[in-house]
């Protein structure tokens, strides 16, 4: 079975909460002297920041490698206990003693990434290794100046020849690693000074080292979680600032980087041209990928606007061809087969009126006379549908009139309206109109009706009422749900609901005059 992630930190930091006291116990003899409760702090302060970065860092490898330092510390007290040295594991322990030293040394020269990112960092890296494993050369005080003193050049040299970006995200470590050297170089002489003003705890070179490593330790862990803190802050306002050029964010961007003009205008550009400019190069590679991510943003949100933008106008299009096509259709049925059969029924009561047909004819001819009736009514009931109430010509406000005076259950008529709407916005509430009268004749069983056109701000707004017996399905069926399409192809809504006196009401509201929609 699988440990997961914050299980194992969690059995990590128990394990040197007891390994350390039982190596401070075991060293000392069955107690826990002031110097040992040095020793004790500065391996737990060794392993608390590495699980603390690895927690809140995980993206750097320092974290672990503080962890290891602080495993490689309690060893090197175990190793350095005279009982330890005379069995064979100790023998071998010995030549460890100071691998603590070198996994220090790695984690401040490949901070904060926790990775070996040059050539030289590798060399550097490599000699602290050698070093650690000749533990002869640090049992004088001769040998541990000279460890001093090529570890503060060593740190120098591959600061230096590093670029410019990475010294200056490097520059807390490599002060840290100067200190370190600082120390190895001058522990004696510190040490001497503090016996002398009676400092007793610290009055040893060994505690003025346990001391330093503590405090370089707990630093350098400050150090990367503020710089992760601000990478994530600057992150998160440029990404907010390209999506809203706005005074405060570029205020705020301003004071985490540093720069008195955080924001120039530059071609290509996210943001509508805006690049960002930090005075703390440290932050300019967080930057650069955070503005890379809001300028792909940008793009992609443009893209997709304009997609929007070009459906909407595409489905307007569709609605408009096929309004076309209705009224042609109409007007072909008014000019041909409807004035066909208005000449053909006149031919046949010219002859029913004359006296050229025999008595045998005259039945065939009125039965015929009987048909082209309800045929003249339905073709024109047909081309009504196609071109209501011949909206062109009338205007949405005669067409709703005769709508009502048609409809069996009586309607209250209120409208308001300029009249100036495009036709596609008339067709469309002229049919919403009928639609849901034709509900109320056939479904609601209602007494009275009320149908009001008003003009609401820019939006025009069409409200049936009546006071049935109510529970219309919102959803609506088939007619209602392709009056919502077209609505909705012209940036409107519809909504069907009760009323609170009972009854069902449904609201159509759509743009006076949407973009692409005049003909």
């Amino acid at each position: 079975m699988s440990i997961r992630r914050p299980h194992l930190l969690g059995l990590i930091a128990l394990a040197f909460v007891v390994g350390g006291l039982t190596v401070e116990w075991v060293t000392g003899g069955g107690r826990v002297d002031p110097s040992a409760a040095l020793d004790l702090a500065t391996g737990w302060a060794l392993a608390g920041c590495g699980l603390l970065l690895w927690v809140r860092v995980p993206s750097s490898r320092t974290g672990p490698l503080l962890v290891a330092t602080g495993a490689a510390w309690f060893l090197s007290t175990l190793a350095a206990s005279p009982d330890i040295q005379r069995t064979t594991g100790g023998l071998i322990a010995r030549e460890s003693i100071f691998l603590y030293a070198a996994l220090l040394l790695q984690a401040l020269v490949t901070w904060p990434s926790g990775r070996v990112t040059s050539r030289f960092d590798a060399f550097v890296i490599s000699g602290g290794y050698l070093f650690a494993l000749f533990p002869q050369l640090w049992d004088s005080q001769a040998g541990v100046v000279t460890i001093g003193i090529v570890m503060g050049a060593a740190v120098s040299v591959a600061h230096l020849v590093a670029a410019p970006e990475r010294r200056a995200i490097h520059r807390p470590a490599f002060l840290l690693s100067l200190t370190l050297a600082a120390t190895l170089i001058t522990k004696a002489d510190v040490a001497a000074v503090l016996r002398r003003t009676g400092t007793a705890v610290v009055g040893d070179s060994g505690n003025v080292w346990a001391v330093v490593v503590m405090a370089v330790a707990v630093l350098a862990t400050w150090s990367l979680l503020a710089l992760e803190r601000r990478r994530t802050s600057v992150a998160d306002l440029v990404v907010q600032l390209g999506e809203g050029d706005s005074p405060g964010i570029a205020a705020e961007l301003a004071r985490i980087t540093g720069g008195p003009l955080p924001l120039r205008a530059g071609p290509g550009s996210a943001s509508g041209g805006v690049a960002l400019v930090a005075a703390d190069p440290a932050l300019r590679p967080t930057i650069a990928r955070a503005m890379e991510l809001v300028a792909r943003n940008v793009e992609l949100r443009a893209a997709l606007e304009a997609r929007v933008v070009e459906l909407e106008a595409s489905r307007r299009r569709l609605l408009e061809a096929g309004d076309e096509e209705r009224l042609s259709l109409e007007e072909r049925l008014r000019t041909g087969a409807a004035s066909r059969l208005a000449r053909l029924d006149g031919a046949v009561h010219a002859l029913l009126d004359g006296s050229v047909i025999g008595d045998d004819d005259r039945p065939r001819l009125l039965r015929a006379a009987e048909q082209l009736a309800p045929a003249r009514t339905e073709l024109d009931a047909l081309a009504r549908g196609l071109d209501p109430g011949q909206l062109g010509e009338r205007g949405l406000d005669d067409a709703l009139h005769d709508l009502v005076e048609r409809s069996p259950v009586p309607v209250e008529l209120a409208l308001a309206t300029d009249g100036d709407a495009p036709r596609s916005t008339q067709v469309t509430l002229y049919f919403v109109a009928s639609e849901a009268l034709a509900n109320i004749i056939r479904h609601a069983g209602a007494a009275r009706a009320w149908l009001r056109l008003a003009v609401d701000g820019d939006r025009l707004t069409l409200t049936v009422d009546d006071d049935g017996i109510g529970g219309a399905d919102p959803q609506g069926g088939s007619g209602l749900r392709g009056l919502r399409d077209r609505l909705d192809a012209l940036g409107g809504s519809l909504d069907v609901g009760g009323r609170p006196s009972g009854g069902t009401r449904v609201v159509a509201s759509v743009p006076a005059d949407p973009p692409g929609t005049r003909t």
